[in-house]
């Protein structure tokens, strides 16, 4: 199944779309249209993966689409009509035809359409879209950011936290909280009271000489990002560990970053009125220029 439509976005932005009963396609974003009975429309039934444009390129693309594939099968969808090869060259023409060097892109699975009712219908679909746009991201440090923690906790057991679910209400009611605080972003804990992790971001403390990150046990999304930080710190000769982090955690480190794939790594510089002694700190700083490497490297693999 390969894409079709016009070259270019004179027209304006472009998506890809596919589903179990329309081939992969370019539409101008004006003219995709969500049916009311989307059962991701309808109840967040559906999974997504966001990823840096750099130079046109999509770093480690191929590890979101693993992650994607590895949650659909989890949520016992359908098999996509579209090979791996596909969607990443179909993610990669969409940067493309956009005229999109740096910025991110969405790609996003819902199980189609389906009659009332939050069991899954018997009759297998799938909707996909992939759109793109330009914002935060790239080699510079970003700003420190402020955080305070949710006044609600996490179930270390619940399923959903590993999966990058439409169903975001918390993360809605999260960076609301954060909001109303002043605040750049919202920490959560487990029913352990054990640092979990942030709305959009892996967390990591640098404490002595060790960079600490929360267990998958904790709950924690096993973010893109995240995992890379664990591969290239270590390949570095850093002294990297998983565990549980109770939030008291914080006040023994010397540093603390969050992760993300589009914004790679984020210095933090206070959570709550507790304020890090280095924001960024040597060791985020390194860490971010491993990770940065890294990215631009893989970004120069992405292209068609």
């Amino acid at each position: 199944m390969s894409p079709q439509g016009p070259g270019g976005n004179r027209g304006g932005p472009v998506v890809w779309v596919a589903s179990s009963d329309a081939r992969a396609r370019f539409l101008p974003s004006h003219a995709v249209s969500v049916p009311l009975d989307d059962r991701g429309l309808r109840y967040g039934d559906g999974l997504f993966e966001t990823m840096r444009v750099q130079r046109g390129g999509l770093p480690f693309i191929e590890r979101h689409v693993a992650r994607l594939r590895d949650g659909l099968r989890s949520l016992r969808f359908p098999e996509l009509a579209l090979s791996d090869r596909e969607i990443v060259q179909g993610c990669v023409d969409t940067a493309r035809r956009n005229g999109v060097e740096n910025g991110f892109l969405r790609l996003a699975v819902s199980r189609g359409s389906g009659p009332r009712g939050f069991g899954p219908p018997a009759a297998a679909s799938w909707r996909l879209t992939a759109e793109v746009g330009t914002g935060e991201g790239g080699p510079d440090m970003p700003d420190p950011l402020t955080c305070v923690v949710a006044p609600w906790r996490l179930d270390a057991g619940y399923p959903g936290n590993r999966l990058k679910s439409w169903s975001a209400l918390d993360k809605v009611l999260a960076m609301q909280h954060a909001q109303a605080q002043g605040a750049d972003e919202c920490l959560f804990l487990n029913m352990d009271g054990q640092l979990v992790e942030g709305t959009r971001a892996n967390l990591f403390l640098v404490a002595g000489s060790d960079i600490v990150t929360p267990d998958l046990a904790s709950g924690p999304l096993p973010g893109i990002a995240r995992g890379l930080v664990l591969e290239l710190a270590r390949l570095a000769g850093m002294t990297v560990r998983e565990a549980k982090l109770p939030l008291s955690s914080v006040s023994e480190a010397s540093e603390m970053f969050v992760t993300s794939a589009f914004r790679g790594v984020v210095p933090v510089r206070a959570v709550a009125n507790l304020a890090l002694p280095s924001a960024p700190g040597p060791v985020t700083r390194a860490v971010r220029q491993l990770v940065e490497a890294a990215m631009d490297k893989a970004a120069t693999h992405a292209k068609p």
